[in-house]
């Protein structure tokens, strides 16, 4: 018995829909990464621990233009899924795959509420380095000064006019 059309048609939707539930799982788990490297990059935000924080920061970096890759992946995905079917929204491929469809929206809604808890942590470090900053900053401001200071005491006198002295008694 050969396949039909229709048969045919169905499992390639199936197999994009699957497709489509791995690389929404790919991205979560990617999430994860950046969230524990947000949470790690906090025990690196002294200045001593710069070049650390370098090398975990282009580790996020990594992990983000690869959910790129995923976003534009996934999008031409749906768009095959909606141009295949003759579909023009999300709303219409959720009605038609709704068990899958479901499970690509549960591992979105995982993924959106990882970057929720990776943005506050995010946040929590920008204000500790920020306070770092202040403090640096006015280490170097107090340094100034008392850089000046001791000049002040310990510069030599520059004389700008001659004097005479009279030894006569």
């Amino acid at each position: 018995m050969q396949p039909t059309n229709c048969n045919m048609a169905v499992n390639i939707f199936n197999e994009l829909m699957q497709r489509m539930l791995e690389l929404s799982v790919r991205k979560k788990i990617l999430m994860e990464e950046i969230q524990s490297l947000t949470s790690s990059q906090s025990e690196l935000l002294a200045p001593e621990k710069t070049e650390e924080l370098l090398i975990l920061i282009q580790r996020k970096q990594d992990c983000i233009d690869e959910i790129n890759k995923i976003d534009a992946d996934v999008l031409r995905l749906e768009e095959n899924i909606a141009s295949g079917a003759g579909l023009s929204s999300r709303e219409e491929i959720k009605k038609l795959y709704d068990i899958k469809w479901d499970n690509v929206e549960k591992v979105r809604s995982e993924t959106a509420q990882i970057l929720k808890d990776t943005y506050r942590l995010d946040q929590e470090n920008r204000c500790k380095i920020e306070e770092e900053y202040r403090k640096l900053r006015n280490n170097i401001e107090s340094l100034h000064a008392r850089k000046r200071s001791v000049k002040a005491y310990q510069g030599t006198v520059i004389q700008n006019e001659g004097y005479f002295i009279d030894r006569k008694k």
